[in-house]
């Protein structure tokens, strides 16, 4: 006997313009769609990034990242390239970004492409990110000789990423922002009060980059691990914004 399609509907009214909202609702739609087609190891994530400190919306497979509905935006996989595009906001109109690697907390390899949606002015308002873990793809791998070295390439990509094992992104808000600070505070190789100003900008770089400043208070986290005023903080920031030029 055939088996019926699992048919899943939102009802919207016919006479008015979409608003933003109806956006999120039908990009929800997607996110369950593609999760479920591309299975297990495949997460897929909706950001409403007008909230970064709880931005997810809609998720399919958390259990990838360990995130769930209302984790935080800095809960993505290290060095996701598409926070840094949020951060640095460098196009006035949606994007996307496509086939990149990160890695878990746990140190397992991502394949990922987020579409950024931005409103008229620039503003990142929206992500929807795929995060394929290759986990197995590349166990299999191993055993064909034909694409091992592809693996290869992969690990080669993103340098300087620990791969120890260590917790997923927690649930908890505070919990995901004292793994973020903890991770940029340990690659200062010497004791907080002992570092020097360089020492300090490179690791409040990893807590911009991994989107620390995004959320509510987060200068205020960043000045309390350092050992330093908000006014440093916001110096050390421009600094970092003058580097980049």
């Amino acid at each position: 006997m055939e088996s019926k399609p699992d048919i899943q509907r939102k009802s919207r009214s016919s006479n008015r313009k979409l608003s933003f909202d109806d956006l999120l609702a039908n990009l929800s739609l997607v996110v369950d769609a593609v999760g479920g087609v591309l299975g297990n190891h495949c997460e897929v994530v909706l950001h409403d990034l007008r909230h970064p400190e709880h931005s997810v919306v809609a998720i399919s497979n958390g259990h990838v990242t360990g995130r769930k509905i209302g984790s935080p935006l800095i809960a993505a996989p290290l060095q996701d390239i598409g926070i840094k595009s949020i951060l640095e906001n460098p196009n006035t109109e949606s994007e996307i970004i496509s086939n990149y690697y990160s890695r878990t907390r746990d140190g397992r390899t991502l394949k990922s492409t987020s579409v950024i949606f931005r409103d008229s002015k620039g503003k990142s308002i929206a992500g929807l990110c795929i995060n394929l873990d290759l986990t197995e793809y590349s166990n299999a791998a191993k055993l064909l000789d034909g694409i091992c070295g592809d693996h290869q390439k992969i690990e080669a990509a993103i340098p300087g990423i620990p791969s120890e094992k260590v917790p997923l992104h927690p649930e908890d808000m505070a919990l995901t922002v004292k793994h973020v600070i903890d991770d940029a505070v340990s690659s200062i190789p010497v004791p907080i009060h002992r570092a020097e100003k360089p020492q300090k900008i490179d690791a409040l770089k990893i807590m911009h980059d991994r989107g620390l400043f995004l959320i509510k208070g987060g200068i205020e986290y960043a000045a309390d691990a350092l050992g330093v005023s908000r006014f440093t903080i916001y110096n050390y920031l421009k600094e970092l914004k003058f580097q980049k030029k």
